[in-house]
């Protein structure tokens, strides 16, 4: 009986009832983002690296065709993806460069500069996007 009781007691403060505020869940945006960018260039230039070598063949070049041609609303989010992580990698540090001179350290000013924040990451992904 005590075993049961023990393992059905709620931990506190749960999660689905824990409402994590803006800053704390754009700190953690910001850490993230920074690793997929970081990962992601990591693996990209190492794909570049070894398909310098290896696009000598026909059969490579035809892969690599045909992954540009057939995919190309597939790649086309992948590139709106990686937009929106890097602008708000961008605008979050420029954030917290402005944080370091000692300007907007306000709980008012650090709550609109982080709506400020996502503002601009979504408008600037989406011209950038187009642009494309």
């Amino acid at each position: 009986m005590v075993e049961f009781q023990i393992n059905t007691r709620p931990i506190s403060p749960h999660i689905t009832i824990y409402k994590m505020p803006l800053t704390a869940t754009l700190s953690i945006l910001h850490r993230i983002t920074g690793g997929v960018l970081s990962v992601g260039l990591f693996v990209f230039l190492l794909m570049f690296k070894f398909l310098m070598f290896h696009l000598s063949s026909y059969y490579s070049y035809q892969f690599f065709y045909y992954i540009n041609m057939n995919l190309y609303y597939f790649w086309s989010f992948i590139g709106y993806i990686v937009l929106l992580f890097f602008s708000y990698h961008l605008f979050a540090g420029i954030r917290h460069l402005i944080w370091d001179l000692g300007i907007g350290l306000d709980l008012k000013d650090i709550y609109r500069s982080g709506y400020l924040i996502l503002g601009l990451t979504f408008f600037s992904s989406l011209v950038l996007w187009l642009i494309y």
